[in-house]
């Protein structure tokens, strides 16, 4: 495994100060990712991967300035034309890429020129206060955004659904007794999962929009806060991953089995709270047996540690630890699937390969 810890990739303010790094992405087909920050802006970045054995290279494209306050969140949608993102300011932008001249950086922000011009096309305004997580659903047409207001919202962003100010989302879900820090669509479709403050997942079907089961057990030990509590679900849709869960005095990710919710195994060894949980988008295949697949998951936590995993193994396969200097705030798989981002509050990314 390769580290690379890339100097360039960075978010800072108006005095020149590195921010934290809220949120990252990568585009599921093209050799992009973005970044949230605490210096209110999202900012796209091209990733080079070169062959095995070569060292990343990345360049900045694109700084978007247009929320008022942090960004927590960056999210590309699956056929990879939006770019969402969510704020403190209350706000779910989408942003696309547009032909022309790309609009200049705002007076004030340390940014080199734009060479790609991404636009924001849709503003989302119902969240009233801080926008923590967004996900969209497996065929695009919605996007789940949650929030410390104690909801989730569900919009319709399919085809011709998209308008420059939308105001009144398909659903509003009332349930978490807290703020909702993370959310995360069933790959199957069937199942929205959402974790909250309240110390539970919530599962929501998608076809009348209940709640079909509170999970409680994984969580009841559990610090109360953290920054974020980033669910993620297996490809084939047969596991959830559920951050900031507590199992005899130890800090884990719960492995949460499809429909019977209950869970056979955790991911154990973190130090601190683990906070974000991403599997990689494709189920992978063994040197040993090519004919079986298995899922692999990446977790990050308070502890400022990278580990990754094997959904059917207690053991992890590597353990990065001081790559950071505060804790990992979220994860991401480059569109090759043999590459991971993992951003932090010091501000910086570390990139696996």
């Amino acid at each position: 495994m390769l580290l690379e810890k890339p100097e360039d990739v960075k978010h800072q303010n108006s005095s020149g100060t590195v921010c934290a790094i809220y949120g990252v992405d990568a585009h599921p087909s093209l050799l992009l990712f973005a970044t949230a920050g605490g210096d209110n802006t999202v900012k796209i970045w091209s990733l080079q991967t070169p062959p095995e054995g070569g060292i990343a290279t990345f360049e900045l494209l694109a700084t978007l300035a247009n929320h008022q306050q942090a960004v927590n969140c960056v999210r590309w949608a699956g056929h990879g034309r939006y770019l969402a993102s969510g704020s403190d300011d209350q706000l779910v932008l989408l942003y696309e890429l547009q032909e022309g001249n790309p609009a200049p950086v705002p007076f004030g922000f340390n940014a080199r020129p734009n060479k790609q011009n991404w636009v924001r096309c849709s503003t989302l305004e119902r969240h009233t206060m801080d926008v923590a997580d967004v996900a969209w659903s497996p065929d695009d047409r919605m996007l789940a955004t949650c929030s410390i207001d104690n909801t989730i919202l569900i919009w319709d962003v399919g085809v011709g659904a998209v308008s420059e100010v939308m105001t009144q989302p398909l659903q509003t879900l009332t349930g978490h007794n807290g703020w909702v820090k993370g959310v995360a669509w069933d790959p199957v479709g069937k199942y929205l999962s959402s974790a909250g403050e309240d110390k539970t997942v919530r599962m929501w079907k998608v076809a009348d929009w209940q709640q079909s089961d509170v999970v409680t057990a994984p969580f009841e030990g559990c610090a109360s806060t953290s920054h974020f509590r980033r669910l993620s679900w297996s490809p084939d849709g047969s596991v959830l991953c559920a951050t900031h869960a507590f199992s005899s005095k130890k800090n884990i990710a719960s492995l949460l089995n499809r429909g019977s919710w209950t869970n056979d195994l955790n991911f154990v060894g973190h130090q601190g709270v683990v906070t974000s949980a991403r599997f990689n988008p494709k189920l992978l295949e063994t040197r040993a047996d090519p004919k079986k697949e298995f899922a692999c998951c990446a977790v990050g936590g308070e502890d400022a540690t990278v580990s990754i995993w094997l959904a059917h193994l207690a053991r992890p396969l590597a353990v990065i630890k001081d790559c950071f200097d505060s804790s990992v705030t979220d994860l991401a798989w480059s569109s090759s699937q043999s590459l991971l981002l993992a951003c932090s509050l010091d501000g910086s990314i570390c990139c696996f390969q």
